[in-house]
């Protein structure tokens, strides 16, 4: 199980296909907006994290510190495309 402290080590990490990032120490790090469904966060320490937008779906954070974490919003606003755009025109 690796422990990271960094954005860019978790990130790097999860793209590799790792899951199990069990009391890593993340203080502060700038997560917005990332992809981490499944990840095993148990016991990490995410204090001050920039989260919002973040896609933890089916996550497991029992015992995560998320003190003074920014979980509000939804980070950038994604890139809409016009209604018209979306529809099937023949």
């Amino acid at each position: 199980m690796p422990r990271v402290s960094t954005a860019e080590e978790l990130l790097a990490s999860y793209a590799a296909g790792e899951r199990n990032f069990q009391e890593s120490n993340l203080v502060g790090v700038d997560l917005v907006r990332a992809m981490l469904q499944g990840a095993n966060l148990r016991g990490a320490n995410l204090s001050f994290g920039k989260l919002s937008g973040i896609n933890l779906q089916e996550a497991d954070l029992r015992g995560a510190v998320l003190s003074s974490a920014n979980l509000i919003g939804r980070g950038k606003p994604a890139r809409r495309q016009p209604l018209g755009s979306q529809l099937d025109r023949r």
